[in-house]
């Protein structure tokens, strides 16, 4: 979950969970380099990528530690749907 976190979670069959982290990287990662970029416009490009790696790695981070309480209460409302059902 934390290596491949919005994977992790389509591969799980949760799309939407999936699809939010993605987006979410994604607009974050745009908002803090065109904020570096703004900022600090003589700064290095490979200083820029690094930053957005440190960012990724927390998220991935955080996924990771999230990711089976997420899939646990995924299970769980399946589970409970189809208890139902008999």
């Amino acid at each position: 979950a934390a290596l491949f976190s919005c994977y992790w979670f389509i591969y799980r069959k949760m799309y939407l969970a999936g699809v939010t982290i993605l987006l979410f990287e994604i607009v974050i990662s745009d908002i803090v380099l065109e904020f570096l970029e703004k900022v600090f416009f003589n700064f290095s490009p490979t200083l820029l990528y690094i930053f957005i790696a440190i960012i990724w790695l927390f998220f991935a981070i955080i996924f990771g530690f999230c990711g089976n309480v997420f899939y646990y209460r995924h299970l769980s409302k399946k589970v409970s749907a189809g208890n139902h059902i008999y």
